[in-house]
């Protein structure tokens, strides 16, 4: 969905791009851990450690890729946690 006004995005864009860029990058950090922080809360209850980072990837990352190659990253970033038990 897209109701902002053209002129509207444009100055908003204009806005944050006046800013430096190291506010710009802490405002970038700063949404992405209140994303996971909400992204968190809505997993289910019971999952392990692991359960959850691979249901965070999942997430995150199922628009990018079509469903095979998401089962392919999935599997290895299974694998990667398996390793760093």
């Amino acid at each position: 969905m897209n109701d902002t006004l053209p002129h509207i995005q444009k100055r908003y864009e204009d806005m944050i791009m006046e800013l430096p860029w190291e506010k710009r990058l802490e405002m970038g950090a700063e949404m992405f851990d209140t994303g996971l922080a909400l992204l968190r809360m809505g997993l289910p209850d019971g999952l392990t450690e692991k359960e959850k980072e691979l249901e965070i990837f999942k997430r995150m990352y199922q628009p990018d890729f079509n469903s095979e190659k998401l089962e392919k990253w999935m599997k290895m970033y299974k694998e990667y946690l398996d390793s760093i038990e």
